[in-house]
């Protein structure tokens, strides 16, 4: 019974009004109302990459005198190619080449532009012409290369707020730039003066030796020059004592009794005199050559350290500007001004380092070395003593001995004479040696050895 009544109760409410199904309703079609746009605003020289675009491209390329203009403004110098180039003039109105991807860069900061794009180029070919794109990584720009810019911004944009903002940072990238290139330049130029240091020391190890072997032969020829001609002096002494001799046995007469001891003793005392004369004579001649021989060897130390001296100090005569300049290059610039000028002192150092060929100013070339070299070899090779000269003077000194013994006197001065003559040659050679050896050194430093005049020959 009960659910008869829910039953009939669910069918009258449907029959009653108001109670039926609706269908939903279909919505009304909406106007679409299309609002024009507006055109883009054109920056002033520039035009949209193609019609509408809201990127745009400059005209013309980038002058020399627009370059020129920002490269003043920003403290960069002006390079010599483009000194001279004042608005006007035929020169600033020719299109700028030969930069490089981050000098257009930075250009294109300053006037708070960029590059434009590979795709951009290609679309913008009315203004740029079939020329290929030059700005691509990695690879250097053509030299002919001309500079157009981009721009993808409109005032009162934030893209505009951002185009200033990367332009007021420009003056700390073009600091970090130089500074950069300054600090390459400089270890480039500290390689150069290294490797010109190096070759120059390879000139010295190699000239060294061969020069003080130049000495050595230098000196051994003048040693035996000086004991030939010596031996012909000791040839002189022992035949003047040998006339000396024989006028003295001449005053004796035949019959050694018919002469009193006295006379005899004073035509002795005669010939003793002169013996002793001579052997002082030969001492004094001994110790002046050997003080002379002393004076000459202190010479020869003395300009043989000032020739070592000197020719380590030219291992950097070369190179002491450089390194000077590189000494003041310790400390970073502090402005892109003085980094500039820094750059273009350090240029010039390297060019006038590069235009010097390592070498040993005023020093004797190897070559000049070892020809004089050959030179004295070849003359010591022609050398020979004579030996007749020793030979005569033996004879001399035997007919001395032959003449005491046949008037019955013994003569010990002789022998002292005789031992003292051979020394004496040894020494004179030495002292012609050290002559040699200091005279050589001196011609090699030139202006470098201080004048000192070498003792005069002394003679017996």
């Amino acid at each position: 019974m009960f659910r008869k009544v829910v039953f009939l109760s669910i069918c009258a409410c449907a029959l009653l009004p108001g109670c039926e199904r609706r269908e939903p309703e279909e919505p009304e079609p909406r106007q679409v109302v299309r609002v024009p746009q507006e055109r883009p605003q054109v920056p002033p020289g520039m035009t949209p990459i193609r019609e509408g675009a809201s990127v745009f491209i400059s005209e013309s390329p980038v002058t020399v005198g627009e370059y020129v203009e920002y490269l003043r403004a920003t403290d960069q110098g002006v390079p010599s190619r483009w000194r001279g180039v004042e608005p006007g003039t035929p020169g600033a109105r020719a299109p700028v080449t030969g930069l490089s991807r981050q000098e257009a860069e930075f250009y294109a900061l300053y006037r708070r532009q960029r590059l434009p794009t590979a795709t951009e180029w290609r679309v913008a070919g009315a203004v740029v012409g079939a020329r290929p794109y030059p700005w691509d990584d990695g690879e250097p720009a053509a030299p002919d290369a001309e500079l157009f810019l981009a721009q993808d911004w409109v005032p009162g944009t934030e893209a505009e707020e951002e185009a200033h903002r990367r332009a007021a940072a420009l003056p700390d990238l073009l600091l970090a730039h130089h500074q950069e290139e300054l600090d390459e330049s400089r270890a480039a130029l500290e390689q150069l003066v290294e490797e010109h240091e190096a070759q120059t020391a390879r000139l010295w190890e190699e000239l060294r030796p061969a020069f003080f072997a130049m000495i050595d032969r230098q000196r051994e020829l003048a040693r035996h020059s000086a004991r030939q001609e010596r031996r012909l002096d000791s040839l002189e002494v022992v035949e003047s004592l040998f006339r000396a001799k024989r006028e003295m046995v001449a005053q004796l007469p035949p019959v050694v009794d018919d002469l009193s001891p006295e006379e005899a003793d004073r035509a002795v005392q005669r010939y003793d005199d002169l013996l002793a004369e001579t052997l002082e004579g030969v001492q004094q001649v001994e110790e002046r050559l050997g003080e002379d021989i002393r004076e000459l060897q202190e010479q020869v130390v003395a300009l043989t350290r000032r020739f070592e001296q000197h020719g380590e100090g030219l291992l950097r005569t070369g190179t002491e500007e450089a390194r000077r300049f590189l000494a003041e290059l310790d400390q970073e610039a502090e402005s892109v001004l003085e980094a500039v000028r820094r750059k273009s002192r350090l240029q010039e150092v390297k060019e006038e380092l590069r235009a010097v060929e390592p070498g040993l100013e005023g020093m004797p070339s190897l070559e000049q070395v070892r020809r004089r070299t050959a030179e004295l070899e070849g003359r010591l090779d022609d050398l020979t003593e004579d030996p007749r000269i020793q030979e005569r003077i033996e004879e001399v000194q035997d007919g001395l001995r032959s003449i005491g013994e046949a008037i019955g006197r013994e003569f010990t001065r002789e022998e002292a004479v005789f031992e003292q003559l051979p020394p004496l040659v040894e020494l004179r050679a030495r002292k012609e040696g050290a002559r040699a050896a200091a005279q050589t050194l001196r011609e090699a430093l030139g202006p470098a050895a201080e004048p000192q005049q070498a003792p005069q020959e002394q003679s017996a």
